[in-house]
């Protein structure tokens, strides 16, 4: 099973002491399917780290809900700044599963940053590694929906992602790959016509 710091090893060279200080500034929690973090202020922490489990970031806005990324075991979730920015009060994670993660609190960030520049840009590795991964997903995502038709789209939605088909419903997945449900539900039901 992969740890936030095994990932981040294949991005920087950690010292034993610098591993042992961010693995002691991580917090592990639980979620039941269903729960949510809310809001802006909430989720400042702005990464987390899948141990176990499935969680959807979304957000709602003219009365709709949107899906802005999935993540399951052994993943990070990253909400991006814009979304944090414009929809502060309505944007969430929602489990689509009891979950496990680890996070750096944001009181644990600002005790680092009194302790010094080392363990602060340590405990900053955990951010980072987060937003590089969350960029490779974005630009992945960017590419197949700019080149693919909707069933491919859709094919490499439940590729990318096995258990999305078993956790999130329809509308959440098309709302994911900017299709419309009937769509969705047409390709996932084998009646999709070109």
């Amino acid at each position: 099973m992969n740890h936030p710091i095994d990932i981040i090893k294949r991005f920087a060279t950690l010292t034993p002491e610098g591993e042992e200080r961010l693995r002691n500034a991580m917090r592990e929690r639980s979620f039941a399917r269903g729960e949510r973090i809310t809001g802006a202020a909430t989720l400042s922490t702005r990464a987390f780290f899948i141990i176990t489990g499935a969680a959807r970031v979304c957000f709602m806005h003219g009365g709709k809900d949107h899906t802005v990324s999935f993540a399951f075991d052994e993943e990070f979730v990253h909400l991006s700044r814009v979304g944090l920015t414009r929809e502060p009060e309505t944007i969430a994670i929602e489990f689509l599963e009891p979950t496990k993660l680890l996070y750096i609190p944001p009181s644990v960030k600002d005790i680092l940053k009194e302790e010094g520049t080392i363990i602060e840009s340590e405990a900053m590795l955990f951010l980072n590694v987060a937003l590089a991964m969350h960029c490779s997903l974005l630009e992945e995502r960017l590419y197949m929906s700019q080149t693919c038709k909707a069933p491919e789209l859709y094919r490499w939605a439940i590729t990318r992602f096995p258990k999305l088909p078993k956790v999130a419903n329809l509308t959440q997945i098309a709302s994911f790959l900017g299709l419309t449900r009937e769509t969705v539900y047409r390709i996932h039901s084998g009646n999709y016509k070109k």
